[in-house]
């Protein structure tokens, strides 16, 4: 199974003091595997989801789903 990094989506929240960002897949609003990862600010929170979305296209035996 190959997976491109543009299958991925990220999206972004604030909750309170500090960002959370998850990777999305086929459209879905919904953390894949219920992953939430958390940075003080919004760039970091999506820069954190852009690695672990590199990591699971690398590595798709890391996706649950």
């Amino acid at each position: 199974m190959t997976i491109d990094r543009n299958d991925f989506g990220i999206k972004t929240e604030s909750r309170g003091a500090r960002w959370v960002a998850w990777v999305t897949r086929d459209g879905s609003d919904k953390p894949l595997d219920s992953v939430l990862l958390c940075g003080q600010t919004r760039d970091e929170a999506e820069s954190n989801a852009r690695a672990w979305a590199d990591k699971l296209a690398a590595d798709p035996v890391l996706i649950r789903t």
